[in-house]
């Protein structure tokens, strides 16, 4: 995927961090979204399917409809961070193979 554009925002007031990669011309992007741990987030309670990481932490994938599109969110925790990776389904031949080589990868 080549990617036309690169935006980052902090919210200082949940101290999270969001990272978007997008392509303007093809119309999709790919978000990364990070935030602490400690702020209690049950952010890994909203998903349909569980795995399990290379360093023995659990991602849990879930697949939700925005428009016409299906957008894969698949979230993990590592060290004292939350992670949630979102990007468009149609995008990537093997999505959960993919989004799970780029978790434990981190």
């Amino acid at each position: 995927m080549d990617f036309t554009h690169s935006f980052g925002r902090f919210n200082a007031e949940n101290e999270s961090l969001e990272i978007e990669y997008l392509n303007v011309e093809k119309d999709f992007n790919y978000i990364i979204n990070v935030i602490p741990a400690k702020r209690g987030v049950n952010l890994l309670s909203r998903t349909d399917s569980k795995i399990t990481l290379d360093h023995g932490a659990h991602a849990y994938y879930n697949t939700t409809e925005r428009g016409q599109r299906n957008i894969i969110v698949f979230m993990f925790e590592k060290g004292d961070w939350y992670y949630m990776l979102s990007i468009q389904e149609s995008l990537l031949d093997k999505p959960l193979s993919t989004l799970t080589d780029i978790a434990n990868s981190l």
